[in-house]
C-alpha cells in the first residue's frame, strides 16, 4: 500500500467571539481613536439640550460622539440659573466655573 498522510483540518465554527479578543480589539480601537480621532470641538458643533437640570451643552460624551479622540471624559457646559435651586454633584467630577459668584 502507498504510503498515505492525513492531515486533519478544522475552520473555527461560527459563533460568539472570544472576550479575550473582543478585549484585545477594543482596546486596540480605544488607542487608534486616541491617536487620530478629533481633539478640537467647536462650540457651533454642538447644540444646547433642555433637561431636568437645566440648558447643558456636551462638548465630549462616550458614545454620543464617537468621532472624538476622548471617549472616557465627559465635557460639558452647564447654564444654572440663580432660581434653580442648590445643585450638588457626586464625587470624582472637577468643576470649572466659568462665571457668576457664591
Amino acid at each position: 500500500m502507498a504510503d498515505m498522510t492525513r492531515t486533519k483540518s478544522r475552520e473555527l465554527e461560527a459563533g460568539p467571539a472570544l472576550k479575550y479578543d473582543w478585549a484585545y480589539k477594543s482596546r486596540g480601537d480605544f488607542a487608534e481613536l486616541g491617536m487620530n480621532g478629533q481633539i478640537v470641538v467647536k462650540d457651533s458643533d454642538r447644540e444646547w439640550e433642555l433637561n431636568r437640570q437645566g440648558h447643558i451643552k456636551w462638548y465630549l460624551l462616550e458614545k454620543e460622539y464617537p468621532e472624538t479622540a476622548l471617549q472616557d471624559w465627559w465635557v460639558f457646559i452647564h447654564d444654572i440659573k440663580k432660581v434653580s435651586g442648590k445643585h450638588r454633584h457626586q464625587g470624582g467630577l472637577v468643576l470649572f466655573i466659568i462665571e457668576g459668584h457664591g
